[in-house]
């Protein structure tokens, strides 16, 4: 899955993060909006990050922290992809810089999503979410 995906996570909340770099890296990420376009219950994500080798985040003004605990109760919110190389997701209060050989994104409910799902749930919400605000 391309890492340039990450960008329709816009306002999405990173509520939990477990894993270890080197290693595989999962992030619960909520974002009931986005979650709704697809079936059944949920308001998360679950992203997981395999072959990651560096997930590090820096609050504007301080030094970047790579203690995945301690990433986790800062609780990111995603706004956008800054840079795919390096990846940099610019967050509402620093940025999250990330390498990793492989992403997958499934449902809380565990169902995998595509690339393609994921691109066509986002245009929509964005697309009717900007009719809705001309009417």
């Amino acid at each position: 899955m391309n890492p340039d995906i990450l960008g329709v996570f816009h306002d999405g909340v990173v509520e939990q993060i477990v894993g270890a770099v080197p290693g595989s890296v999962a992030l619960r990420l909520n974002i009931p909006y986005l979650r709704k376009m697809f079936a059944g219950e949920g308001q998360v994500f679950i992203l997981t990050l395999f072959g990651c080798t560096k997930f590090e985040y820096t609050e504007y003004g301080k030094e970047p922290i790579s203690d995945i605990p301690t990433i986790a109760t800062k609780q990111p919110e995603i706004l956008y992809v800054t840079s795919i190389e390096p990846l940099v997701l610019d967050c509402a209060m620093g940025t999250l810089e990330l390498a990793f050989k492989e992403m997958e994104v499934s449902l809380d409910s565990g169902s995998p999503v595509s690339y393609e799902a994921l691109g066509a749930a986002s245009e929509k919400y964005w697309s009717d979410w900007e009719a809705n605000t001309r009417a």
